[in-house]
């Protein structure tokens, strides 16, 4: 894993999160994730051979979370929501469809 992105992911996320709490930071936040590749996470070591979505956590604070999903071609998460939460997704290989219901 890329530590230096990894460092620069918290402390996006905790100028976003806890210390300013605007939108130029959160703004900083996504533009950041949206930079990110696979190559950052070391993708290719975590993939599963069991053919099942897993949960590869990257920081955990008590103010937010940054973890990395891998959900094999034809697969799909369980619906489930997020409630009080604010979901930031960025798909690093291959395509991913999203349903969201009200």
């Amino acid at each position: 894993m890329s530590s230096a992105h990894i460092t620069a992911l918290f402390n996006a996320a905790q100028r976003a999160f806890v210390i300013e709490k605007s939108g130029v930071a959160l703004t900083a936040l996504v533009d950041l994730v949206h930079v990110s590749t696979p190559a950052h996470f070391d993708l290719a070591k975590h993939r599963s051979e069991l053919g099942i979505p897993q949960m590869i956590p990257i920081v955990s604070t008590d103010d937010f979370d940054i973890t990395i999903f891998t959900v094999p071609k034809e697969k799909k998460l369980p619906l489930h929501d997020h409630p009080g939460m604010l979901v930031i997704t960025k798909v690093l290989e291959g395509s991913a469809k999203v349903n969201m219901y009200r």
